[in-house]
Formats: structure tokens, sequence, C-alpha cells
């Protein structure tokens, strides 16, 4: 309720000709997403190539507007032509989604009349609470923008996940790697807890590839002398990573490869990959000298250290948070000043707006 709390009041600021009908479908989109609409990727497609060719020049609209429950709306007016066919995708998949509840909704109805009556909004609370009245007397259901809305503010938007957008850059990235019809090796890298695996897993969802993970490769025990991990970078395995998997994807021959396990320091059973068009190598070192010039593209994230905490403390818990902090995080920082990863790369994402900042 804090974060609807939040996009509301944002809301009320940046449209302050909004009727109480446009709150609400914004509450809607909040709770709901956009799984009433849901399409396949040509339908998503031509359509939004029909409303695009009627936009214009819409330079001026912001890229997306959080709404809010990791949902944002993607302006189309921002996007580019060749945009379109990816956006149409991040759309589908945005769709199929099932999300929310009724009893949430009305809670969010509820606090939408409170903050009418409490002057947070720029609305009158009796005309709040009769356009909720009679919303819900018809039944909960998509409802359009009120007329006023639609004239003041010509919005032309898809409700779309967030994460996809933040990560956007990215994902063109790789689209374009594969456009070229040649095979590619796409490198992620970047702080711990900026979203490395989850971007991994949105570009394994949307194109054909392969995911490698550099955590796959740390360090064997017998191999962290002093020297080694003082060196940057030193405390992964990059020449087994180089000769098991980066030089047999370069000539595209199927191999195999083990995992290292870092609980019992073992290798695991053995993977078997056959190549296909794209491989992401995702992980912090993954942009190691040694293994760099083998990359078509690469992406940094990164995270500010409050919101790294936080994702940290909530996916590992709190002693591993201190390990990280007293461990892990100093040595990536170390790696990452050294070697000047982030201006290596092609894209530095900052993904803490996930996060609502």
């Amino acid at each position: 309720m804090k974060d609807i709390k939040h996009i509301l009041r944002q809301f009320g600021k940046t449209h302050p000709a909004a009727e109480a009908i446009d709150y609400i479908k914004l509450i809607y989109q909040n709770e709901f997403g956009c799984s009433h609409l849901s399409q396949d990727r040509e339908s998503a497609l031509a359509n939004l190539k029909r409303e695009w060719d009627d936009l214009g020049s819409m330079w001026q609209v912001p890229p997306y507007e959080p709404i809010g429950n990791g949902l944002c709306r993607l302006n189309l007016g921002a996007l580019k032509q060749d945009d379109l066919p990816l956006t149409a995708q991040v759309f589908a998949m945005s769709a199929q989604a099932k999300r929310g509840n009724e009893d949430s909704f009305r809670q969010k109805l509820s606090l939408l009349t409170e903050l009418a009556f409490q002057g947070e909004v720029p609305l009158h609370s009796a005309e709040v609470a009769s356009a909720v009245k009679k919303y819900l007397a018809a039944g909960i259901s998509p409802v359009h923008h009120s007329e006023n809305y639609q004239k003041q503010y010509v919005p032309h938007y898809r409700v779309v996940e967030m994460s996809y957008v933040v990560f956007l850059p990215a994902l063109r990235m790789a689209e374009k790697l594969l456009q070229t019809g040649q095979r590619a090796i796409f490198a992620i890298d970047g702080r711990c807890a900026s979203g490395k695996s989850t971007l991994a897993g949105m570009i394994e969802n949307l194109f054909p590839c392969n995911i490698f993970h550099m955590d796959d490769f740390f360090l064997p025990p017998r191999l962290r002398t002093n020297e080694r991990l003082s060196s940057p970078g030193g405390n992964i395995h990059y020449e087994r990573f180089l000769t098991e998997v980066l030089s047999p994807l370069t000539f595209g021959e199927p191999f195999c490869y083990r995992p290292f396990c870092c609980q019992d320091g073992s290798l695991q059973k053995a993977i078997n990959v056959t190549p296909r068009p794209l491989s992401v190598v995702e992980g912090a070192y993954s942009m190691h000298p040694a293994l760099r010039e083998h990359y078509q593209g690469s992406v940094f994230l990164t995270v500010v250290p409050q919101i790294q905490q936080s994702r940290i403390l909530s996916r590992n818990g709190e002693e591993a948070l201190r390990f990280f902090r007293e461990r892990w995080i100093p040595l990536e920082e170390q790696y990452f000043s050294a070697l000047k990863i982030p201006d290596l790369c092609g894209q530095v994402i900052d993904t803490s707006p996930l996060d609502g900042e």
C-alpha cells in the first residue's frame, strides 16, 4: 500500500487534469497489469505499428512512467521504429503474467478516497467516492481514460514489466547481435545483486541462446594463493572458462564443462552444450582481460549501495550480507576500479529503479 500511495501522489503532480476514472484506471493497471490484453507477439506488433504510425513526433514524453507493483507505462512516443518488434514481444510476455486480486484492488480504491479526503491528490473526495461507487456497481473491469485526460495528455503507452524497460538497452543489444546472422557472445558483468542473473534469464526467454554463469568458475582452493588473489579478478578460474567454454563457442563446436561447487570445492556433473546463435556469459569477472576479446557485446549493471545491500539481505540473509560486505564486495570493487570495467562495456545500466529509486 505504501507503493501505490506514492504512485497516486506522484500521478496527481504530473497529471493534475486527471479525473477520478483516470486514477481508477491507474490502480487497475497497478493491480492487474495488462493480462486482459493478452496477445501473441504478431498481433501485438501489428497493433503497435498501427498506433505508432499515427502518433507523429512525441519526443518530449518520458520513456516510461512507473505505476508500482513492478510495472510501468512504456510510452510509445519515446520509441524508435526499430524498437517495435522487441517492444511487442515484451508486451506480449508481460500480458501473459497473471497478477492481482479483487480484495487488494478494493483496498487501493479505498486508499484513493482517503487520499482525496486528505487533499493529497487533486480531486474532490465526493467526486472520488461517487466514481468508485459507480465503477464497482458495474463490476471490476478495465476502463478507458477520461475524454479530458486524452485531450490533455494524449496517452499512447503499453503496460509492461518494469524490469523489461530498465533492461531494454541490453535487450536491444542482444537482439542486434542476433540480427547479424553470425554467432555472438554477450557478456553481462556488474556488481553483486545488480540483476545480472535476472537479465540473463530475460534474454533466455526472449531469444535463442545458451547461458553461462561465472559463478560456475570460481577459483578452486588449491589455486588460491596470495599472489593470485591479489590480482584484480584473480578469484575467478578464467583459464578454465577460456579453455572449456569460450574457445569452443568461438568455433561453434559442441562441448561440455563441469560447474564448480562452492560448497565443497568439487566439480559437478558435466553439462553438454550445443552452440546456439547467441551465448550469454553472466556474472562478475566476465569482462576479465583474459576473456573480453571473445565478446561481440557487453553490458555493466550497477546499483546504489543501499539497495544492493537490501537485495543481498533479502536474498541471502544477515550472515551472508556481512560476508559480502567484508569479502566479495571489496574484491569486486577492486576489479571494477583497477581494470576500468564499466568503461569497457558497451552499456552501463543502473538497476536501482527496480526498487523504486
